[in-house]
């Protein structure tokens, strides 16, 4: 019951997003002329009611082998059966066609929306430790800084100035590889 809910789902869809389009409802208002002219001459030649008449009208277009029980009898609504099913059937295929098309186009949307959503929160992530990083680095820089300064100042020796520098080079390094390192990410996610 649910697998039908979900195609009707996706059936409805594309009819609206075929709505769109002039070329459908060019079709869409050719196919119910041709269902009126049908009903009505079923209706009045045959002497059917008007729902059999639109049943059979109908029924007749749509390839299947569903009987209907109803059997045009008088020559000339044989003959105009035949015209009409030259004509009719050719506009209910091409209806069938293009909403088939529509139906097949939104299930592909549909996966690529999802794997669009997965994509942003990847992207996001690795935008937020990027953001992280550069935080980090910035706040090793002034720590270092304020190390540095302390360290000449209250030692006032360069030895000890020389390993705070080799240290926060480390630091910057380290930092600018995880750096590189999530930019490749980021760059393998836009591809």
């Amino acid at each position: 019951m649910i697998s039908f809910f979900l195609t009707l789902k996706r059936l409805l869809s594309a009819v609206f997003r075929l709505m769109k389009e002039r070329v459908f409802k060019s079709l869409l208002a050719t196919l119910a002329i041709i269902l009126l002219s049908g009903t009505l001459f079923y209706s009045r030649i045959e002497g059917w009611s008007f729902l059999d008449a639109f049943y059979y009208a109908f029924v007749s277009l749509i390839p299947t082998s569903v009987t209907t029980g109803l059997v045009p009898e008088a020559a000339i609504s044989k003959w105009f059966t035949m015209i009409y099913l030259v004509v009719g059937v050719g506009v209910m295929l091409m209806i069938i066609v293009m909403i088939g098309f529509a139906v097949v186009k939104f299930e592909i949307s549909e996966e690529k929306r999802a794997e669009l959503k997965e994509s942003n929160r990847a992207r996001k992530k690795i935008n937020s430790l990027l953001g992280a990083a550069r935080g980090m680095s910035r706040l090793i820089v002034r720590r270092a800084s304020l190390l540095i300064l302390g360290s000449l100042s209250f030692f006032g020796e360069l030895s000890y100035f020389g390993v705070c520098v080799s240290h926060l080079d480390a630091c910057v390094s380290h930092l600018n590889a995880q750096l590189s390192h999530l930019n490749t990410q980021l760059s393998h996610l836009d591809a």
